[in-house]
């Protein structure tokens, strides 16, 4: 007589037909309150029961089977289309994501199954980017993200466990990021005192503002008499998702007639030219600090000197036929090589890379390029 099995152990039996020993093991029910089954197969009975008792215990831990023909590509992908999407971040932290995602998880580890990721794989993610001559903050950077993709694969039973949080993660070395000195900082602010829209520079060192929240800065954001300037906006760059269903026949969904800026829902945001947009700052609430004679100063100047200016804006200001031109011309590759002696020509240059003449501008203005409507 056949040994009878406990409940719970599911079933194990042969099958004459395909000569393989089958366990079964119950995995709850579906949404029509059917029995929903899993199962196993082996060559020898020994082996059926171990892969049959792995899976029930993958079904008591996890509530259901993982899910073990999920590669990390695959679930990346999904993660950063529908997961991500779903918690409300900035345009540019999607944009973050998918690159760390696209540059250096899925060329290491992507053809792996996510439920079968072993430590090594993690530490092979960032062993990868720092024999690139990479940062080690892009190290930590990419361990966190994976961490929190393999997280969300544990939560939707793709995985068992998360391990990136076995792993610890890439040390950030200290002054990788080339902070200015005292005596270069002091370099910059004269280079930049010598043009009249390097007024941006000032705010930048005296008042630690970033970059997207200079140029962001619309002139309702100063008030001189109480001596006041309060942060509202940042400037950033979103990309476009069809409005028209894919009917336009566009490949490209910038090229949509009823384009879209493809944002989050509830992130407050205000359409400007292109794909140029003011989103809120990066802590999502705005902040006031007192504006210290040295900016104010300054400021008057600048906005009395472009007071006839299309789009004046508070420290950037704009160019004298309106136009916007692409965030990313405005950079800081400058500060450090202004900081230094050079000959009068490369200060000459130096000085047009800190302050470009055309910098975008959060003010509308009638004739330009029609901006995409708001979500």
């Amino acid at each position: 007589m056949p040994k009878k099995r406990n409940h719970g152990d599911g079933a194990l039996y042969f099958l004459k037909s395909r000569k393989l020993w089958r366990g079964v093991a119950n995995a709850g029910f579906d949404a029509n309150g059917k029995r929903v089954q899993k199962y196993v197969h082996a060559k020898s009975q020994k082996e059926a029961r171990a892969k049959l008792e792995m899976l029930i215990a993958e079904i008591e831990e996890n509530g259901a089977p993982l899910d073990k023909s999920m590669t990390v590509e695959a679930w990346a992908k999904h993660w950063l289309d529908t997961i991500v999407p779903a918690s409300n971040p900035k345009p540019n932290t999607i944009k973050a994501y998918r690159s760390i995602v696209n540059n250096w998880i899925i060329p290491v580890i992507g053809r792996k199954r996510v439920a079968l990721l072993k430590p090594s794989d993690v530490r092979a993610v960032a062993l990868g980017i720092t024999d690139a001559g990479r940062s080690t903050g892009t190290a930590s950077k990419a361990h966190n993200v994976l961490s929190g993709m393999l997280e969300a694969a544990r939560l939707d039973g793709v995985a068992g466990r998360n391990v990136a949080r076995d792993v610890i993660a890439p040390t950030v070395l200290a002054n990788e990021r080339g902070a200015l000195t005292t005596d270069e900082a002091l370099a910059v602010l004269r280079v930049a005192a010598r043009r009249l829209d390097g007024t941006r520079w000032w705010y930048a060192i005296l008042a630690g503002m970033r970059q997207g929240e200079r140029l962001g800065a619309t002139l309702d954001a100063i008030d001189f008499d109480r001596g006041e300037f309060t942060v509202k906006w940042s400037l950033t760059e979103i990309g476009f998702k069809h409005g028209c269903d894919g009917d336009c026949g566009k490949t490209r969904a910038g090229a949509c007639p009823q384009r879209r800026y493809n944002v989050p829902p509830g992130l407050k945001h205000r359409a400007l030219q292109g794909r140029l947009a003011l989103v809120e700052p990066k802590s999502g609430k705005s902040r006031t600090f007192p504006l210290i004679a040295e900016l104010a100063e300054p400021t008057r100047r600048y906005l009395e000197a472009t007071a006839d200016r299309p789009t004046p804006t508070v420290s950037s200001g704009g160019t004298t036929t309106g136009r916007r031109s692409p965030l990313s011309r405005t950079t800081t590759n400058g500060a450090h090589s202004c900081a230094r002696p050079a000959s009068s020509r490369r200060r000459r240059l130096c000085a047009r890379r800190i302050a470009p003449q055309e910098l975008p501008s959060p003010r509308h203005r009638t004739g330009l390029a029609t901006p995409p409507r708001p979500c």
